[in-house]
Formats: structure tokens, sequence, C-alpha cells
């Protein structure tokens, strides 16, 4: 199986714009690789892309979520994207 792991942050909090579209929390992360390790024997072969349910989030997780039964942990509805002048470091 292949993850196709989203950004994770040192501190579990998107910090630049670019970093929002991909944010994947600590516990996402841990979720869906607990989930790959416990899918059936069957399922030997198959991409997932692992990223944090959000309102900038351009990859589609739809088949991560209908294949492993996934439901994310973190959701960044509610949080405030940061001035794009925060983004130039």
């Amino acid at each position: 199986m292949n993850i196709r792991f989203g950004a994770i942050l040192g501190d579990d909090v998107p910090e630049l714009r670019r970093h929002y579209s991909g944010y994947l929390s600590h516990a996402d992360a841990i979720l869906i690789v607990e989930l790959c390790n416990d899918a059936p024997e069957d399922l030997k072969c198959d991409i997932f892309e692992a990223a944090s349910d959000n309102r900038w989030r351009w990859r589609d997780i739809s088949h991560t979520q209908d294949v492993l039964g996934c439901e994310r942990k973190a959701v960044l509805m509610s949080m405030t994207l940061k001035p794009k002048a925060d983004s130039i470091r």
C-alpha cells in the first residue's frame, strides 16, 4: 500500500498558506497508518491520499474514506487562513 502524506507539521498547525491545502494533523496521520495496518489481507495494492478534511483541501480523499472507512479527526473549517504576506519566508 502507498500512503501519500500531506503536510505533517511540527506544531500540528498550518503556518504558511501553502500548508492549508495539504495539511495532515498528527492524529489523522496516525489514523491512516493504523487503518492501512489493519486493512484486510486481500487489500494488497492501493494508493491512499492522507490529508485532513478542510475547506482549502484540493486533494480528493473520498477513495481513502470509502476503502478504509476513514473519518478524519482534524477539521480546519473554523481556522482562519493567514494573510498572504505570512507565506513569504
